[in-house]
């Protein structure tokens, strides 16, 4: 542990010389009254060179937040399942423009049988949620929601709209995942990415891993817990098919955590979430994720223009956001994934940069302070 002298916040961890930016933003997001748990890493050229931590992991007994404190990260859990297809797309396993009935032959029900593989990882699908409302327990069966994603009418015409498949995400790609493999994407994650880089992400939380998990805390507004941003014409649709919503931010769920939702209930930490992205770009500990040509194909520009789910400007490469005002990431040409809260993670491979963030009070906006004051402050510190 060392402290910063001049703010006095116990940090856990360091920063390299020339990555100063990144701590004093991070210092400053506590002092601002922004943070109550929170870590950053940065890799710079396949090099640790930031790795801190604050705060506290549980606000009533006062628990310290370190570098190996898990906590869900909500959607950045996309960036990751987008990460196994990409691979299996990289490995000749799986081809992006077939259909996704080839490999999942039930999907082809409700006209969805012209799908490609790529539509999925865009958002692009048009299978928003179910027709019939399920249960939260129902939604924890991976078979039951399965069989019904499969026999589900698009609500547009697939292709011609672009929405933030907010839940369905993962489900659609997921399934993708198992036909071609024979694992479930927890399963493939584990062993392809997690294991092979000693990196912590779970899809699908082991029992043993429980105790690591912080409590996460939601910010309010007027008194009143806040509700997401999303505000396009189809918001209410990605969320009303399951009564009630499950509790995602207790994590005394274990049922929850332990299940696999692709799209929303990874859990990890910022240390983890920057070495699977700086991986992606180049070698790191021998391991390389992706090959420099695929790499390029997962963060090319497929979809730029107005979410149908969120009411705002969207871009996407094959699954990982692109920067846009909102969400700037990295800068143009970086590539990454964002949770509900402030969760992130990006790479820029120009700049040789890989970013990971992770909080446990969760903020509401679209373009978290936080996250965007580190995110700059790392690129500025490699003289951009």
């Amino acid at each position: 542990m060392s402290t910063h002298a001049d703010r006095q916040l116990v940090l856990d961890g360091d920063c390299d010389r020339g990555f100063e930016k990144v701590r004093d933003a991070f210092v400053s997001n506590f002092e601002d009254g922004l943070e109550m748990g929170a870590a950053v890493t940065v890799y710079y050229r396949g090099k640790l060179v930031v790795d801190l931590a604050a705060g506290v992991r549980n606000r009533s007994t006062g628990a310290a937040y370190s570098r190996d404190t898990l906590q869900p990260v909500f959607s950045t859990t996309k960036g990751i399942t987008a990460l196994a297809a990409n691979m299996l797309a990289d490995r000749g396993q799986l081809d992006l423009d077939a259909p996704v009935s080839e490999y999942w032959p039930e999907f082809s029900a409700a006209g969805k049988g012209a799908i490609p593989v790529r539509w999925l990882l865009t958002h692009q699908s048009g299978v928003l949620g179910l027709d019939r409302t399920i249960s939260p327990t129902e939604l924890l069966d991976w078979n039951y929601v399965i069989d019904r994603v499969a026999a589900q009418k698009p609500d547009w015409e697939p292709g011609s709209k672009h929405g933030y498949h907010s839940l369905t995400y993962g489900f659609l790609v997921g399934e993708v995942i198992r036909r071609v493999s024979g694992r479930s994407v927890g399963q493939y994650v584990a062993s392809e990415i997690a294991r092979p880089l000693g990196a912590d992400f779970f899809i699908g939380l082991p029992r043993s891993q429980k105790p690591r998990v912080s409590t996460l805390m939601l910010e309010e507004t007027s008194g009143q817990p806040a509700t997401p941003p999303d505000s396009g014409p189809y918001a209410d649709r990605v969320f009303n098919w399951v009564s009630p919503p499950l509790p995602l931010l207790d994590t005394r769920r274990d049922d929850l955590w332990a299940a696999e939702i692709p799209a929303a209930n990874g859990i990890s930490n910022a240390r983890s979430i920057a070495k699977i992205f700086a991986a992606s770009i180049g070698a790191i500990d021998g391991v390389q994720l992706l090959s420099g040509p695929a790499m390029n194909r997962a963060r090319a520009q497929q979809w730029r223009g107005f979410d149908e789910v969120m009411g705002v400007e969207n871009a996407l490469g094959l699954g990982y956001l692109l920067p846009t005002e909102l969400g700037p990431l990295g800068g143009s040409g970086s590539f990454g994934t964002a949770g509900f809260g402030g969760s992130r993670g990006w790479a820029h491979p120009e700049l040789e940069l890989a970013f990971g963030y992770a909080p446990n009070l969760c903020h509401l906006e679209l373009n978290d302070p936080r996250e965007v004051a580190l995110s700059r402050a790392a690129v500025e510190c490699v003289g951009l």
